[in-house]
């Protein structure tokens, strides 16, 4: 899924917005969250293309940021079953 959200970014880097609007509403009023709000809000500093490589990396930084990451878009039904399939193959 998180290949999608990231082919979604190149198309459309305005959706960095919504990932920055995300994080100020739901993860920096929780304290808890305090790491994770800076991580994200640093790397939504930089280009589009450098936040997509560091989401996709296959590093443990990698994997924490797909697993933190903020909802930058919805991604439709038919869209999430086509990427199901193709994880499948």
């Amino acid at each position: 899924m998180t290949r999608r959200v990231a082919a979604h970014l190149i198309d459309d880097p305005g959706l960095v917005d919504n990932g920055r609007a995300f994080l100020e509403r739901h993860v920096r009023p929780d304290p808890a969250q305090a790491q994770y709000y800076e991580l994200w809000m640093n790397l939504l500093r930089q280009d589009v293309r450098q936040i997509v490589r560091r989401m996709l990396a296959n590093t443990s930084q990698g994997d924490l940021l797909r697993d933190t990451q903020p909802v930058f878009v919805v991604i439709p039904p038919e869209e999430r079953s086509q990427s199901r399939k193709t994880a499948q193959r």
